[in-house]
C-alpha cells in the first residue's frame, strides 16, 4: 500500500475501542467532569454501559465518545449526543455495522466542533457493497451511494473544523469526495482536513488529486495508489454530474 504522509501531530483515532469522554477544563466543572470520564472508562472495562449509565455520564462538555469495534449501545449513546453534546471534538463509531446512514446524518447536522471522526467499516453507505466486498476502483462517478453522498455532504456543511476523517472499507465514491470539500455553489469545505483515509473504498485517483486541490492543509492521504494519483489529470466537472 503506498501512503502519502506528512507530520500532523494529531491524537490517533484508533488507538483504542474503549469509550471515553474528555474535558480539559481546569475549573471546578471540568473537574467533575474528568472524574465522570474516569468513572466511565472504569465501568466500560467491568461492564457493557446501557442507557441509564450513558444518561448518567454524557454530558453537555462531554469532547470525547470512543465506541469503536461494537461495543456499548451506539443508539442510546447518539441519542444523548443529539440532545446535549454539541462540544464533541472526537468521535469514534468504527465497526458499529448495526447503525445506518440516516442516524450517521442525524448525529453529525448536531456536531458543530467535531475534528475527528472514525466510521471504518460502517454502512455509512450501500452496505450490500459492503458485505459481499465488491471494491470498484474506477467505477463511473455516476453508479454512487446516494447515502454515502449525503453522509459526506452533511461533514462537509455541518463539520467545518473536521481534521482527521476516516472512511476506510465504505461505500464512498468520488462524488462523496466532492460533497465533502466542495458546497454545490463551489463555496469550499473541510479547508482544516489534515487527514484522510479511504482504504477499500470505490474512490479512484482522480478523485484524490481533486481532494488534494480543494483542501490545502491536507498532509496524510491513506490511499492504494498515490502514484496513480500523482499522473492523474483532475477533470473537475467529472464530479459534478
Amino acid at each position: 500500500m503506498d501512503s502519502w504522509q506528512g507530520d500532523p501531530e494529531l491524537p490517533d483515532p484508533d488507538r483504542n475501542s474503549r469509550i471515553r469522554t474528555e474535558t480539559p477544563d481546569a475549573s471546578s466543572k471540568g473537574a467533575a467532569s474528568s472524574l465522570a470520564d474516569e468513572l466511565l472508562e472504569t465501568m466500560k472495562e467491568k461492564r457493557s454501559l446501557g442507557r441509564h449509565m450513558l444518561h448518567l455520564l454524557l454530558k453537555r462538555d462531554t469532547q470525547s465518545l470512543l465506541m469503536g469495534y461494537g461495543v456499548g449501545e451506539p443508539y442510546y449513546a447518539l441519542g444523548f449526543l443529539r440532545q446535549r453534546c454539541q462540544m464533541l471534538k472526537h468521535l469514534d463509531l468504527s465497526y458499529q455495522s448495526h447503525l445506518t446512514p440516516k442516524i450517521f446524518v442525524d448525529t453529525l447536522k448536531c456536531l458543530p466542533r467535531l475534528q475527528i471522526l472514525n466510521l471504518q467499516h460502517t454502512p455509512s453507505g450501500d452496505q450490500s457493497l459492503h458485505n459481499s466486498h465488491i471494491i470498484t476502483k474506477h467505477s463511473s462517478v455516476r453508479s454512487h451511494s446516494e447515502e454515502t453522498v449525503q453522509v459526506m455532504e452533511v461533514i462537509g456543511e455541518y463539520c467545518p473544523h473536521i481534521r482527521d476523517l476516516n472512511m476506510t472499507s465504505t461505500a464512498i465514491s468520488d462524488r462523496g469526495v466532492w460533497k465533502l470539500c466542495e458546497s454545490s455553489t463551489g463555496e469550499p469545505r473541510s479547508q482544516d482536513l489534515v487527514r484522510f483515509k479511504v482504504t477499500e473504498t470505490r474512490v479512484t485517483a482522480e478523485g484524490i488529486a481533486f481532494l488534494l486541490l480543494q483542501c490545502p492543509a491536507l498532509v496524510d492521504v491513506d490511499f492504494p495508489d498515490m502514484i496513480q494519483v500523482r499522473r492523474t489529470p483532475t477533470r473537475l466537472g467529472n464530479f459534478r454530474l
